[in-house]
């Protein structure tokens, strides 16, 4: 009897025994699963920076505001690919970063790597930023607006377009014959002017020039060279210009006043190189345009004033 009942009692310990284990482990379990849902949540928290762009335009010598959200992270560090003078900071009220250009001769397209901090987590960015040189804006418009009205440069397309009027006006006034006036037509050749070949080669360089510009290789100076060449060049060209149409202005001039007036120059308000434009012999300014004296009305169509005017080479 004593042994039968000493093992029941040592079942029943052990029962108990295995039943409170059990609920400690229930407990440790439930303890230790809130503990790591409370952990996930912490990192889950943490919300990476963020910017709007990968890539940006700025202009030379001012901050600009990158906006995004940085989510109270911290720039570690940043490196630049090119050795230039920019910097970089995060703006006060966390939403973004705020990017310092310096002055550039050219534009600059500057690869940038920014590493933030947060929490002891890092994130890296990489950003595209294009330098604008606004300094040299003017010089870049007159660069495209050259080289867009190369053609009608070389050519003299409006001493070319007065000439033939001139010769036009001759053969219906009866002042010559058809065949005089297909050989004075002949004799308007732009490539016999002594700069011709000079000039088309400067207006090449130009091209290349300023595609290497725009790539930051070339910087704005050099392009300004270019240019000087060019106006001097081109003044020289005119010259051709003026003096076919001296050999005829004996037929112009029997319907409007001379066309010889005026130094072929380029015509900052204008946008292209005339000897008209601006010149107080053939009009002035009026709310922005360039107005024609009435004298020079009966050929108005004939003489350029705006960059969007066609030319026609006939009067009538």
């Amino acid at each position: 009897m004593e042994k039968a009942s000493t093992k029941r009692i040592c079942s029943t310990l052990q029962f108990l025994s295995a039943g409170s284990l059990a609920l400690l482990l229930i407990g440790c379990g439930g303890g230790g699963s809130g503990g790591d849902t409370s952990s996930t949540g912490e990192k889950q928290s943490i919300q990476p920076p963020t910017l709007e762009n990968t890539y940006y335009t700025v202009d030379e010598g001012v901050q600009t505001p990158l906006a995004g959200n940085l989510h109270g992270a911290e720039i570690e560090s940043y490196a630049l690919e090119e050795d230039i003078n920019l910097t970089l900071s995060a703006s006060p009220d966390d939403t973004g970063l705020i990017l310092s250009a310096p002055f550039v001769n050219a534009p600059r397209l500057v690869n940038l790597l920014v590493t933030f901090n947060t929490d002891g987590a890092t994130y890296e960015r990489s950003l595209a930023i294009q330098i604008r040189n606004t300094s040299a804006r003017e010089l870049e418009e007159k660069t495209r607006l050259i080289m867009n009205d190369a053609s009608s440069l070389l050519s003299l397309g409006q001493d070319l377009a007065l000439y033939h009027f001139s010769v036009d006006t001759a053969y219906l006034y009866g002042l010559i014959p058809h065949s005089e006036k297909l050989r004075l037509l002949d004799e308007f050749s732009p490539e016999s002017s002594p700069v011709y070949s000079q000039l088309q080669t400067q207006l090449d360089e130009l091209s290349t020039a300023f595609s290497e510009y725009e790539k930051g290789v070339v910087a704005d100076s050099e392009l300004k060279q270019q240019i000087d060449v060019i106006d001097a060049l081109a003044e020289a060209h005119g010259e051709y210009g003026v003096q076919q149409l001296i050999d005829v202005s004996d037929f112009s001039e029997a319907v409007v006043p001379a066309l010889t007036y005026g130094t072929f120059q380029f015509s900052e308000d204008a946008g292209f190189f005339s000897r008209f434009v601006g010149n107080n012999d053939y009009g002035s300014w009026q709310d922005g345009k360039f107005s024609l004296n009435e004298s020079y009305a009966p050929i108005a169509s004939l003489i350029r004033t705006n960059l969007s005017q066609d030319i026609r080479c006939d009067a009538f």
